[in-house]
């Protein structure tokens, strides 16, 4: 049993969320996928409703480099911020649908600095060490002000292990993904696999670095968050259609 606070992350590709009692290794938080590129996440109105048993609970975006870091952070903004419920946010950096480009890791940059500006909440950066030092640092060293939640798999995967950072010029993490083939129906997910993630922390560490108070987190009224889903979605309109070249869809 891991002294760490421990948690999972969940989008589309989990389906449906419903926490078993007991999952295998305590849930002190959730990460849910809100967008991607122009799009809200598919099972995003499902999943929010279905993590409210979780007590902290976090939202993020899949950058894309074929839109404007700007059009991002709207889209996120509007979906995440309305609709309320969540204590912290995250940028995904991956390759995959991307290019590698000094734009793309300044328009990640000026993501993470809007939404927190806008939010007041604390903004992660997610990715994992071979982006980090490739599609990164190349750039700038920007991404060392930003907490960061790294991705990285050893062999052996476990929550009490620490992520391999040698490549990435700085040692310090705030939360770790150490295996995304978790035993998916044993935590209660849709899908046979599911994400596993620690905090840098014990969960009181992590209600601390979030400043949220432990009888302050239950979640909002369910017909006030359908309301700010259904007008995020609605604002976004024909916009979104217009962001997505071809009418191509990201991730």
């Amino acid at each position: 049993m891991t002294t760490r606070a421990h948690g999972v992350d969940v989008s589309k590709w989990n389906g449906s969320f419903s926490l078993p009692a007991p999952p295998p290794l305590p849930v002190d938080f959730v990460i849910q996928r809100v967008s991607y590129g122009g799009m809200a996440d598919e099972k995003l109105e499902v999943l929010h409703a279905q993590i409210q048993c979780i007590a902290l609970r976090g939202a993020y975006h899949y950058f894309s480099s074929a839109l404007s870091w700007q059009s991002q952070a709207d889209i996120f903004l509007r979906l995440a911020g309305r609709s309320g419920g969540y204590h912290f946010f995250a940028l995904d950096l991956e390759r995959d649908f991307n290019k590698r480009s000094a734009g793309f890791a300044s328009g990640a940059r000026q993501w993470i600095e809007r939404v927190g500006q806008e939010s007041g909440k604390r903004v992660l950066l997610y990715t994992n060490p071979a982006v980090y030092q490739d599609w990164l640092l190349p750039f700038g060293g920007w991404m060392e002000e930003h907490p960061l939640w790294v991705a990285q798999y050893w062999w052996l995967p476990s929550p009490e292990k620490s992520p391999g950072m040698k490549s990435m010029k700085r040692a310090d993490w705030t939360f770790y993904q150490y295996t995304r083939r978790g035993n998916g129906r044993a935590y209660g997910s849709g899908s046979d696999h599911i994400d596993l993630n620690v905090f840098n922390g014990t969960a009181d560490d992590l209600r601390s670095w979030l400043d949220v108070d432990p009888q302050i987190d239950k979640p909002p009224v369910e017909d006030q968050y359908l309301d700010g889903y259904r007008q995020a979605l609605s604002d976004a309109g024909q916009a979104v259609e217009n962001l997505r070249p071809g009418g191509k869809s990201y991730v």
